[in-house]
């Protein structure tokens, strides 16, 4: 992913709505390039900063994108786990109909 790529992809990162590999892609590009994390710390200032301040209440910068970074991974983690549960699935009733052929022929 390249830096460009990234910040276009703030938003859906922010509402949950990057596909999985979109959502891993950005989370490593964010480890990598410190240039990007600025970029994001930026638009949490920049939107949900002055949403919390206009409402008189604090913001805390590092703690809001640790935990939208935690909330991430966990459903990077859910996702994950979801696609090999439905692989191993379909691996399982392909097996079965196999049987049940052989069992009748």
């Amino acid at each position: 992913m390249d830096c460009k790529l990234f910040t276009k992809q703030i938003p859906g990162y922010l509402d949950n709505s990057l596909a999985t590999d979109e959502l891993a892609a950005f989370l490593f590009h964010m480890e990598a390039c410190s240039e990007c994390e600025e970029e994001l710390a930026i638009y949490y200032l920049a939107n949900e900063g002055l949403l919390r301040l206009e409402d008189g209440g604090t913001f805390n910068l590092k703690q809001v994108m640790t935990s939208q970074k935690g909330r991430a991974l966990k459903l990077l983690r859910v996702r994950r786990g979801l696609r090999w549960l439905t692989f191993s699935l379909l691996f399982l009733i392909a097996v079965a109909i196999s049987i049940l052929f052989y069992l009748v022929i």
